[in-house]
């Protein structure tokens, strides 16, 4: 887990144990220099002991033994993927139908030979809690559960109960049931709304009745694992069987780096028998001339296939053209070529890349749109106004919902991690709305202003345009004062005064109180004063007057774009 408030997830390493486990024959102090050059950045060292920064999609450095493993291969110890043999462990695990809306999936794997004290454990349980809280998304997609295998009774039922169920949590001494958990205990409180809707809850048990585990919520006393256990079970439930199968492969690569002998298990879905974990690779080309030309070095497809294996990337074939990887199962964060280009960039070495002086003479400037828009910031900050930045991507709440606008030109983000951020914005006004909405305790005035891109489905394609938009809130708020702001920002990028018209204006302005500006026929955009039910969206309990400009038709007409 990230800590002290850093916002990438932290791994505490001992680098005399690092270098053991890396068969690093330098000082374990000149680790430091290589680290960086692995993707890990240094955030403090004190003695032995450094505290080393990592991506969230690299879940497999939350411990010693995965920076480890894959350090070896950059200082060209071991090439490719680990090799982890799997042999069968006899444990079944049989998944209740009844659990197919709720959280359907479980995987798992046996881990015998472990040599388990309590900073390995530690370790163990830290990456636990990275993987729960990136690619479980905070235990809603994926949860993991360690048990001592020499506790637990095969064969294993992951099961639908009711809330009445009971059983001893970790760390209690009693038994709680499934709804007290969820109300009086503080993870039940913490993750119990992956239940919400539902009166079925997911539970592991095993034949002599003993409960492994409330996914995602917490395991059974029963299973607890200690210092001195040699033999786990994990378990891997969640709501996607891919993250699942990709979360138990991290486990699987650590658990095989700690010299543990690794068994499948067998999970029954109703008929259907698949055999867990799956360590399976990806096969992803990448050509020569792509890597050369983003690294800027003259790659063969051997080198492709050499420095690959330094990042414990599998090779498949070598082609005249460049290289079919196997990607291993647990380096999910490799997804497309550039991916391989960059593991290239690694194995190859960072230190020996070297910069080179741009061939092309001159020196950067700015656009004629950079300056037009930077001539229109100066207008809006002359009439005492502040600058806000508001993000492209929002919620349709703010854009749509809060506002009574019509999202019939949205544009749609896919597969949103966030509904916080699922639409383009195609206005700026409701950002600014926002702006205000988070601003309600501060002193009155307020007077904001914005510039900057807003986008619209246009048919098939989708538009970008730049905007201007103005908000003023205080108790006298009204249409004048947002006119004259728009008739002083005209007049002073063209001379002229505007005209205005009552039609092309809608929400989220109130009817009568609202219009269209335009010069020679050319509409420049919208103004009004806002409607009460926008501002009690946003909680505003003050009057706000806004306008919205087309910044690219006040470029044109100002001909400074030709």
């Amino acid at each position: 887990m990230a800590k002290g408030g850093s916002k990438l997830p932290v791994v505490e390493v001992d680098l005399r144990r690092l270098a053991a486990l890396t068969a690093w024959h330098r000082s374990p102090e000149d680790l430091l220099d290589v680290l960086p050059y692995a993707g890990l950045d240094i955030e403090s060292v004190e003695g032995y002991t450094a505290r080393l920064e990592y991506s969230p999609n690299r879940p497999d450095f939350a411990t010693e033994w995965g920076i480890a493993h894959y350090l070896r291969g950059l200082i060209g110890v071991e090439l490719g993927p680990a090799e982890i043999p799997l042999s069968p462990s006899g444990v079944l695990v049989s998944a209740d139908p009844a659990l197919r809306g709720i959280r359907p999936y479980v995987a798992g794997l046996v881990s015998k030979g472990l040599k388990l004290d309590d900073d390995s454990l530690k370790q163990l349980i830290r990456m636990q809690e990275d993987l729960h809280e990136g690619l479980g998304r905070h235990r809603r997609r994926v949860a993991i559960g360690l048990h001592d295998l020499d506790r637990i009774t095969p064969p294993i039922r992951y099961m639908a109960v009711g809330d009445d169920y009971a059983f001893v949590p970790l760390g209690e001494s009693r038994s709680w049931t499934v709804k007290s958990i969820l109300e009086e205990h503080e993870l039940g409180r913490k993750y119990g709304s992956s239940f919400s809707g539902t009166s079925l809850y997911p539970v592991l048990i095993d034949s002599a009745g003993n409960t492994l585990s409330f996914p995602p919520i917490i395991n059974g006393e029963h299973t607890r694992v200690h210092g001195g256990t040699r033999s786990l079970f994990v378990d891997v439930t969640g709501t996607s069987l891919t993250k699942v199968m990709d979360a138990l492969s991290v486990l699987a690569l650590t658990l095989h780096e700690m010299k543990a002998r690794i068994e499948y298990i067998s999970v029954d879905y109703g008929g259907l028998i698949l055999r867990t974990p799956d360590l399976s690779s990806r096969e992803l080309y990448v050509g020569a001339s792509r890597a050369s030309s983003l690294l800027g070095l003259d790659l063969k497809p051997p080198d492709l296939a050499k420095y690959l294996g330094r990042s414990r990337i599998g090779v498949r074939e070598v082609l005249h053209d460049g290289v079919v990887a196997l990607v291993p199962r647990y380096r999910f964060d490799v997804m497309h070529e550039v991916d391989l280009v960059e593991e290239i960039a690694y194995g190859y070495g960072y230190p020996r890349l070297s910069p080179e002086q741009p061939r092309e003479p001159g020196i950067g400037e700015l656009s004629q749109a950079s300056l037009f828009d930077e001539m229109v910031r100066d207008i809006a900050t002359g009439m005492g106004m502040q600058e806000v930045i508001t993000t492209h991507l929002t919620s349709y709440n703010i854009l749509y919902r809060a506002t009574g606008r019509s999202p019939e030109h949205s544009i749609r983000v896919l597969s949103s991690k966030s509904s916080e951020h699922e639409y383009l914005r195609d206005s700026l006004i409701p950002g600014l709305l926002h702006v205000l909405s988070t601003n309600v305790h501060e002193e009155y005035p307020q007077r904001i202003f914005e510039v900057g891109v807003v986008a619209r489905s246009e048919g098939t394609s989708a538009g970008e345009h730049r905007r201007f938009a103005v908000a003023v809130a205080h108790a006298k708020a009204s249409f004048t004062e947002v006119k004259s702001i728009v008739d002083a920002m005209v007049r002073s990028l063209l001379g002229v005064q505007p005209s205005y018209s009552a039609s092309g204006c809608a929400r989220p302005f109130i009817d009568g109180r609202c219009a269209s500006t335009s010069l020679s026929g050319t509409e420049l955009g919208v103004l009004g004063e806002i409607a009460p039910s926008a501002l009690e969206q946003f909680h505003i309990q003050v009057p706000v007057a806004a306008a919205e400009l087309d910044v690219d038709m006040l470029r044109a007409l100002c001909g400074t774009g030709q």
